[in-house]
């Protein structure tokens, strides 16, 4: 075989070697590597942050009443004083 021949040879093999590595390493990133059990997480994102704002809601309601009853029971006291002074 001619030696420059061989040489295109080597270099298109390599050139489809790469090609075909970096194919499965794109399938594996969407699709998950069945070998090892990895499952695809596509929307896990959304699903996080869904559970996020939900967490961050309850703990609004939470903060919410405890400063209602702060603010009310504080008011209460004050007026309690003020009637008893007299004003």
């Amino acid at each position: 075989m001619h030696p420059n021949k061989q040489s295109i040879n080597h270099r298109v093999l390599r050139a489809a070697t790469a090609i075909h590595t970096r194919r499965t390493d794109l399938l594996e990133q969407v699709q998950g590597d069945p070998v090892q059990g990895h499952k695809n997480e596509r929307g896990e994102g959304i699903v996080s942050v869904a559970i996020a704002v939900l967490i961050m809601a309850a703990l609004g309601v939470v903060a919410y009443g405890a400063f209602d009853t702060l603010f009310n029971n504080t008011t209460n006291a004050a007026e309690s004083q003020i009637s008893s002074i007299g004003g």
